[in-house]
C-alpha cells in the first residue's frame, strides 16, 4: 500500500470525480435539452410550414439565440471538482466518517518518533476503513428543479412526434431548420 492508499483507489476517484462531474453539468443540460426536445416536436409536426416565412426566420433567430444563451449559462455554471469534493464524495458514499482519506496523505506536525509510530498505526487502522470505497450512483437533484416531471412529458411528446411523422420525419426536420 502506497502512502495514497490502497489499491484501486485511483480508478474510484476517478469514478467519484466523474459522477460529481455529472451531478454538476446535467441541471445546466437539461434546460438545453428542454428547448432541442421542443423544437424536434414543432418540427416533427410540421408546424413550422404553417408559418409565414417571415416568422419562420424569426423563430429561427430566437431559437438559436436562446440556444446560445442557454450554453453559455451552463458553460458558466460547470466546474470541475477539485480533489476535497471528490474525497469528500467518497467517505459520503461509504458511510466514512473523520475523514479516513486525507489522513492517508497528512503528516503529524513535528518528527517525534512516538508521535510518528502513533500517526502511521493510525493510518493503518484508516486504510483498512478504505479498503471497500463506494462511488455511488449519481444524483444530480434533477427531481428537485422539475417538480411537475416535464423532462418525461417532453419524452412522450418526442416519441408521439415521431410517430406522426413517420418515414416524413427526415424531411420535416430539413424544412423545420430552412
Amino acid at each position: 500500500m502506497t502512502q495514497a492508499g490502497p489499491p484501486g483507489l485511483r480508478g474510484r476517484r476517478l469514478l467519484a470525480r466523474a459522477a460529481l462531474g455529472w451531478e454538476l453539468f446535467w441541471p445546466g443540460a437539461w434546460p438545453i435539452l428542454a428547448l432541442l426536445g421542443a423544437f424536434l416536436v414543432l418540427a416533427l409536426l410540421g408546424l413550422p410550414a404553417f408559418l409565414p416565412p417571415w416568422l419562420h426566420s424569426l423563430g429561427l433567430v430566437a431559437f438559436a439565440a436562446s440556444l446560445a444563451l442557454m450554453l453559455r449559462r451552463a458553460w458558466q455554471g460547470s466546474r470541475i471538482p477539485d480533489a476535497q469534493a471528490v474525497e469528500r464524495r467518497l467517505e459520503r458514499a461509504s458511510g466514512l466518517s473523520h475523514r479516513p482519506l486525507s489522513v492517508m496523505t497528512d503528516r503529524p506536525a513535528g518528527n517525534d518518533p512516538l508521535a510518528m509510530a502513533i500517526w502511521q498505526a493510525h493510518q493503518a487502522r484508516m486504510a483498512a476503513r478504505i479498503r471497500h470505497l463506494r462511488v455511488g450512483l449519481p444524483r444530480p437533484g434533477l427531481a428537485a428543479r422539475d417538480p411537475l416531471a416535464l423532462r418525461a412529458a417532453m419524452a412522450v411528446a418526442l416519441v408521439a412526434a415521431f410517430g406522426i411523422a413517420g418515414d416524413a420525419a427526415p424531411e420535416r426536420l430539413r424544412r423545420a431548420l430552412i
